[in-house]
């Protein structure tokens, strides 16, 4: 444990170890208030206060060292003024400020605060906080704080700067909330349906009757499923080294002749699986409105088509419990954890601290208590995740995530996806990195997209199998493994026209590719970084091209290679298999892409990204696209006899159920 005076941050539960030094009794009116002086590892000495109602310390000796498990931080010099966006107070009409710790807390605490003219942070010990002498063994602890507990565990709303009175998410009175209850003036958020076992996610979305989101169809995801290897390995003296191909073929539906380059990088260490450093997370469970809808029902509380749909009563708010429980199995006793419940207000249920000081069977029954209610802030459910963590610089021995559980319709707060995305940033700079879990068939696909061009971010959509992923491949969700690939194509001749399998934060040029993250997948024992592939136009007169391949490892080593590369002449040549396989997967999501921006582009332009989320467009394939998708099916269909892998056979029952939607099905027009 450590934690130092430094981490105490203002309305964020934490542990740390002490020394305690004195012990002083403010009295203020009927109601006694403890200063504990003490020390924290560093020698940096500060106070901690106690709370009318909690259990107070007894027995306390000088010099011993105790832990504080959840102690309160509080910050007399936070952020106290208005906060400048027009929001009054709905009694007195004055401008509202951000509510501090000393808001909430008994106001005793305050009073004693001020009496002892304390400026600097000091800690709080409410009724949730723990201590124990640090000889002690350590034994699971019930350390969950419910969200209607006393306390504060952030922002969690507004305070007028002249009559005090304290306003929900700036627009109603906190009186008036409870779990379960939307509060006035807050809209409700829209709901949605749960996904089918895919990496992708586009799959459940046309099992449900539903045209899926086109940035849904993520050729990354694709070729991570399919475990594509494309290339020849080249040598390198990093722990990864580039894999190299191309290939050149007929477009099955244009007929013009297409030239790929394929980029990825190969570990060159040997190893059964990829084993990442330790993880401390915070997971952001969205809580709001929208999570309270079963599989199956869409965000206007109709059933998707009969036909479609499995008769699942799962919640979307059950189904991300289920996986937060999951996650916590995974992590060692030594990760660390917490939680954020999250509706139109944050509040942190667990503070951050070792899964092995869990009471899971305890946690568990917590998360099945769970209400939804309220509407989605998640920059203030980011926002208390990212202030938990410790503020000093990362100890690159640690991943720090925090993983948002959400159908990510964020409609209140924040909405913005520039600006949510601003918000993101700002924490990968300071080593805490997001990952994103979709939950539902609604979930927003294209605030994810955007979201995920933050160095360090990933997005996965959730599936019923998903805890089964999760079983020995934690480290491939939530590790980067390397940053800022670029790939500088020097042959005279050739530009670039498009990339596949983009990861997140990609740049590209007539010339140049950056990539911004790469996460790890794992084929025939050896683990892989991409691939990005890369379509190139023109017919080249350099006899010699060449790629520029560079990279920064996880470790920080910076690497760069000149791979000298044989782009051919004739169409149906490839590398390998694994490059041909990678085009056909490509040529693939181009088209299910370019079907779902037709077929969403009539509703999209009456919306609000923003705010109102994606719209859900009926399935519909009309006669063009069908006759596409019928040749598109006979490319995929001899690609995979000519690989002899029936890796591609998914993809193929897929185009079987859209072809096979016959006239009586309503059609986008031509």
């Amino acid at each position: 444990m450590n934690t130092i005076h430094t981490d105490l941050n203002e309305g964020v539960h934490l542990d740390i170890e002490v020394e305690f030094l004195t012990r002083r009794v403010v009295r203020r009116g009927d109601e006694p208030v403890h200063r504990l002086l003490v020390a924290d590892s560093r020698g940096t000495q500060f106070a901690v206060l106690t709370t009318p109602d909690c259990d107070m310390p007894v027995g306390l000796r000088a010099g011993e060292t105790y832990r504080l498990y959840g102690l309160l931080g509080a910050d007399p010099g936070a952020d106290n003024e208005p906060t400048g966006d027009g929001m009054d107070c709905p009694t007195c009409g004055s401008p509202l400020r951000p509510e501090r710790v000393l808001d909430a807390v008994d106001s005793a605490v305050s009073e004693a605060a001020d009496h002892l003219g304390l400026e600097k942070p000091f800690g709080i010990i409410d009724n949730r906080t723990c201590l124990r002498e640090s000889t002690a063994e350590t034994t699971p602890a019930e350390d969950w704080i419910p969200m209607d507990a006393g306390g504060s565990t952030g922002r969690l709303e507004m305070v007028c700067t002249s009559c005090h009175r304290r306003v929900a998410g700036g627009c109603a009175d906190s009186t008036a909330e409870s779990r379960g209850a939307t509060p006035t003036g807050v809209e409700t958020d829209r709901a949605g349906a749960d996904r089918e076992p895919t990496a992708t996610g586009f799959r459940a979305s046309i099992a449900g009757g539903y045209v899926p989101q086109p940035a849904a169809v993520r050729d990354c995801a694709l070729f991570c499923e399919h475990q594509v290897a494309a290339g020849e390995r080249t040598e390198s003296d990093g722990v990864f080294t580039p894999r190299v191909g191309a290939g050149v073929s007929e477009h099955p539906l244009t007929g013009q002749t297409e030239r790929y380059l394929s980029v990825g990088l190969d570990a060159t260490f040997e190893g059964p699986a990829f084993v990442g450093p330790r993880l401390e997370m915070v997971v952001v469970l969205d809580i709001s409105g929208s999570m309270e809808r079963p599989v199956g029902v869409d965000p206007h509380g109709e059933r998707a088509p009969a036909d479609a749909s499995d008769g699942d009563v799962t919640t979307k708010l059950e189904r991300a419990s289920q996986v937060l429980g999951a996650l916590a199995e995974q992590l060692g006793e030594k990760e660390r954890l917490g939680v954020v419940l999250c509706n139109h207000r944050a509040h942190v249920a667990r503070p951050l601290r070792a899964v092995g000081d869990a009471d899971v069977d305890a946690i568990a029954g917590h998360l099945r208590d769970l209400d939804s209610g309220g509407a989605t802030n998640l920059a203030e459910g980011c926002e208390t995740a990212r202030r938990m963590f410790a503020s000093r610089d990362q100890n690159r021995r640690s991943e720090r995530r925090v993983v948002v559980l959400s159908d990510l319709l964020a409609n209140t707060g924040t909405t913005a996806a520039d600006d949510l995305a601003a918000t993101f940033a700002d924490a990968s700079t300071r080593g805490i990195h997001p990952t994103l879990l979709g939950i539902g068939l609604d979930a927003n696909a294209e605030l994810a997209a955007r979201l995920t061009e933050v160095r360090g971010a990933s997005y996965c959509a959730v599936s019923p199998s998903f805890e089964r992923r999760l079983d020995g491949a934690l480290d491939c969700l939530f590790t980067p493994v390397v940053y800022d690939l670029t790939v500088e194509l020097d042959a005279p001749g050739y530009e670039i026209a498009a990339v596949h399998g983009r990861p997140p934060a990609v740049v590209a040029t007539d010339t140049l590719v950056h990539a911004g993250t790469l996460f790890p997948s794992v084929s025939d024992g050896v683990i892989h970084g991409g691939p990005v592939l890369v379509r190139v136009t023109g017919t080249g007169n350099d006899p010699e091209p060449e790629l520029c391949v560079s990279w920064t490892e996880r470790g920080g080593g910076e690497y760069t290679e000149r791979i000298p590369v044989d782009i051919p002449d004739h169409p149906g040549t490839f590398t390998d298999d694994g490059v041909r396989t990678a085009v056909a997967l490509g040529r693939y999501g181009r088209e299910l892409r370019s079907w779902a921006a037709d077929c969403h582009e009539p509703l999209a332009a009456a919306r609000d990204p923003d705010r109102d989320g994606p719209p859900r467009v009926p399935l519909a394939v009309s006669t063009r696209q069908n006759r596409r998708f019928e040749q598109l099916r006979a490319y995929l269909e001899g690609e995979m006899e000519r690989t002899s892998s029936q890796g591609l056979q998914r993809e193929l029952e897929l185009l079987d159920a859209l072809s096979r939607l016959g006239p009586g099905t309503a059609e986008v027009a031509d």
